[in-house]
This record gives C-alpha cells, structure tokens and sequence, in this order.
C-alpha cells in the first residue's frame, strides 16, 4: 500500500517538520522498527525525533536496549514498562485472548504494553 503522506516530498510531513512537530518512532529492536527509524532519520531532523522502547519483562531479548541505542545515533530513547506482561494479563484475565475477538489481542499487547506507557513517557516532552 502506498502512503503518499509518509514521504518526506509530502506537503504534510514538510508543514509538520516546520512547525517543530515531534516524530515518535515506536522501536522493537526488530527489522520493521529499525527500518522505520532509518527512514524518518533521513528527513525529520534529530531534534524533532524521538524513539520509545517498551520493555517485554520476561520476553525480551538479552542486548535488544543496547542494539537500539546503537543504531539510532544518539536520538533520545524513553523506555517504559507495562506493570504487568501478556503472560500475567492472561493469568488475571482466566483465558487467552479468544481468536473470535481478536480485537482484545491488540488492546492486550498495545493499549496495556505499549499505547499507555509510551503516552506518559512523551507527553510534553522536548
């Protein structure tokens, strides 16, 4: 699919970036994050750029903080953690996420891990 309002030649993203806007780059340590980061970093400049990194707690890899730190040559990194993993969410909740509202995986991995956190962590910053 083609996003016509993500390129950089885009009159949005150019009114954006003259305005001062803050580009918030949610950051896995994964390809897909990384490649989004490296794309954004060629034209938003870098004191209009932010990276989050949700902790996973018990999933997350050994040196993925350290790979992101690395990589995204010295733009601010927030990190947050969610008080609970998806594991203790299943837990409280009694049940995995049923596959006939798979709506509820997604409030469960980003609303609870990652959207809520990340909110209080950029909120007025810069």
């Amino acid at each position: 699919m083609n996003k016509p309002w993500l390129d950089e030649s885009s009159d949005i993203i150019k009114t954006l970036i003259k305005r001062g806007a803050v580009f918030v780059v949610n950051h896995s340590g994964g390809k897909d994050s990384q490649a989004m980061f490296n794309y954004l970093h060629r034209f938003v400049p870098h004191e209009q750029l932010i990276v989050i990194h949700a902790e996973l707690a018990k999933v997350e890899w050994d040196g993925v903080t350290e790979h992101i730190e690395n990589t995204t040559f010295g733009i601010p990194i927030l990190k947050c953690k969610s008080k609970r993993d998806l594991l203790q969410m299943i837990e409280q909740r009694g049940m995995f996420p049923s596959p006939k509202y798979r709506q509820s995986v997604g409030q469960l991995l980003f609303c609870n891990i990652k959207t809520r956190p990340d909110r209080k962590n950029y909120k007025g910053y810069r």
